[in-house]
């Protein structure tokens, strides 16, 4: 009778085992996220960090130059920023949209880093950005299905346009003395990373980060008040890169296609 209940007792551990090591094999439940392709809509807030930028002479050859022999290390400062697109997905993997946003509060204060002819010192004035691409995005949850829960990672990059605007500029802290601003249109140029989080089968909320190159600003053609100089003078310009950080909504109106989280490469 003992050895009965002995072998009774190992054959349902040995049952008990094999139905653990089982359960312990079998695949997680899964987990539903989103994968919308089609058109969306989105739109975005945040804040823009301004490098530092170097002024020179764009005609050290003018006849009263602004800066020769000098150059002029200017700050940028900071900008909020917000914006907006229309985009389509292709895949999970693919998508690309146009946008569009404005950064309205840099300020470029800049001083020259030595003797110049004119008698500029230093100055400072308003700088605004609008900015229209064109991008391409890689995701890495649909290259790399299951790796990242709900979380959808990409990299970006894109090209377009800057419209960079700069007011007129106070010269040596003295008020009748000014240089006049400028608008100049430029190639502009961007990479970035960032994820989105489903909120819903048609919302995400997203966040990300780019490095912009903007292009050129540039002063006007006309000054007041510097040294003995009046009238025309030559522009002075300098490559505006920033750095920006984003938080925002995109809107999906394409079909719903269910990736489940822990699926395998190439089966969702």
């Amino acid at each position: 009778m003992r050895k009965l209940h002995a072998a009774l007792a190992v054959g349902g551990f040995v049952s008990l085992a094999a139905g653990a090591a089982q359960a312990e094999d079998a695949p997680a439940p899964p987990v539903s996220i989103p994968r919308l392709n089609g058109f969306y809509v989105r739109g975005d807030v945040g804040g823009a960090i301004g490098d530092a930028t170097k002024f020179h002479d764009t005609n050290p050859k003018a006849a009263i130059p602004i800066l020769m022999p000098s150059t002029a290390e200017s700050e940028t400062g900071v900008s909020a920023l917000v914006g907006g697109g229309v985009g389509y997905r292709f895949n999970s993997i693919f998508r690309g949209d146009l946008t569009l946003d404005y950064m309205p509060g840099f300020r470029a204060n800049f001083a020259a880093t030595g003797g110049t002819v004119s008698g500029l010192i230093f100055g400072s004035g308003n700088l605004d950005s609008t900015v229209g691409m064109a991008n391409a995005y890689v995701q890495l949850d649909g290259l790399l299905p299951g790796s990242f829960g709900r979380f959808q990672p990409y990299v970006d990059g894109g090209v377009g346009f800057a419209r960079n605007h700069l007011e007129t500029l106070s010269i040596n802290a003295t008020p009748t003395n000014s240089l006049a601003g400028a608008t100049k249109t430029n190639f502009a140029w961007g990479l970035g990373m960032g994820f989105a989080y489903p909120l819903s089968s048609n919302v995400s909320l997203d966040f990300g980060y780019r490095f912009l190159n903007l292009g050129p600003m540039e002063t006007g053609t006309s000054a007041v008040g510097i040294g003995t100089h009046f009238g025309a003078r030559a522009a002075l310009s300098d490559d505006v890169t920033v750095h920006t950080f984003t938080a925002g909504l995109r809107w999906n109106f394409g079909p719903v296609n269910a990736l489940a989280a822990n699926a395998p490469n190439g089966t969702a």
